[in-house]
């Protein structure tokens, strides 16, 4: 009778193990899989936001006068349905070349270790300039340095001289 018992016992306890390791593994998978999601999202969206940018710098450089071109971005006010993001222009370092370069870079607001960027074709040390909260340019609109997906984003050029201007904004 002890054996029949401890049979027992031991099969259940190794069944409940199975449960419980099967769970986990679950759990593991699923967040790991729910996080490459909201890469591929975030990564979209940096890629769409980085094409506009690329395009409103063509626009500015085909004219010779000074001028403000403003687009407005029809960005998802959410990731994976429920993460709120933000966007922000950056200057990154390219590990190869070792050159400063220009991406649009975004991020989780809950979850900012899972970054995307998307690289735009500018070196740092050209005569384009990422906007960075205090060189004064006249517009209605909030310019900033990062924005978040809840406003009403805007990707934005300036040209005055011989130097041009990028950067990210709120239209009120």
């Amino acid at each position: 009778m002890v054996s029949v018992t401890l049979s027992h016992v031991i099969g259940t306890t190794a069944l409940i193990s199975l449960f419980v390791v099967a769970g986990i593994y679950y759990s593991i998978s699923y967040s790991s899989f729910k996080n490459r999601i909201i890469a591929t999202q975030l990564e979209e969206v940096a890629d769409y936001v980085s094409s506009n940018v690329i395009d409103l710098v063509s626009l500015c450089s085909l004219s010779n006068l000074d001028q403000l071109i403003i687009k407005e971005l029809d960005i998802p006010e959410f990731v994976s349905e429920t993460y709120y993001y933000n966007v922000t222009l950056v200057q990154i370092k390219d590990p190869n070349t070792q050159e400063w370069l220009f991406a649009i870079r975004t991020y989780p607001v809950s979850r900012p270790t899972i970054i995307t960027e998307s690289n735009l074709p500018w070196s740092a040390n050209g005569n384009i300039m990422v906007y960075n909260g205090t060189d004064p340019i006249e517009t209605t609109l909030q310019l900033k340095v990062t924005v978040s997906s809840l406003a009403n984003v805007v990707a934005w050029c300036s040209k005055s001289d011989e130097k041009t201007s990028i950067g990210l904004g709120v239209k009120d």
